[in-house]
């Protein structure tokens, strides 16, 4: 885990009055578990600002990178998971899109670059969103 980046992430991307909540309980190695199958299954708090669903179509390996590629994002993305072995991991970015399309890893926050460019996936089918700040 890398606290640091898993804070920029927050404070960048869920609702403000959330951010407190989210930072303390992913800190926790007692509450991140529950927390994020909770949270992230079931995701409430993006900013909607900053969060554009993505067509069902697009929702795939190939079509997510295509998007995140084009809007700056490099080979390397940081993961927060409530079920992927990547979770509070950094790894290459067709890896994480595989294991979220590959139906090992629902309720997975993507982060290509903290503060500006990241995805989401949903447990519910369809529940895919490009995160972006610019």
């Amino acid at each position: 885990m890398n606290p640091a980046v898993e804070e920029a992430i927050i404070r960048s991307f869920i609702e403000p009055r959330k951010r407190g909540q989210y930072i303390a309980r992913l800190g926790s190695p007692k509450t991140r578990p529950k927390f994020t199958t909770h949270h992230l299954h079931h995701m409430r708090d993006l900013d909607p600002r900053y969060a554009h669903r993505i067509q069902p179509g697009e929702q795939n390996t190939e079509d997510v990178m295509r998007l995140l590629l084009e809007r700056g994002a490099s080979d390397r993305c940081y993961v927060i998971a409530a079920s992927s072995e990547y979770d509070g991991e950094e790894v290459e970015l067709r890896i994480a899109l595989d294991d979220v399309f590959g139906g090992r890893a629902d309720g997975t926050l993507i982060s290509c670059n903290p503060d500006r460019l990241g995805y989401f996936q949903g447990e519910e089918p369809g529940e895919g969103y490009i995160r972006e700040r610019r």
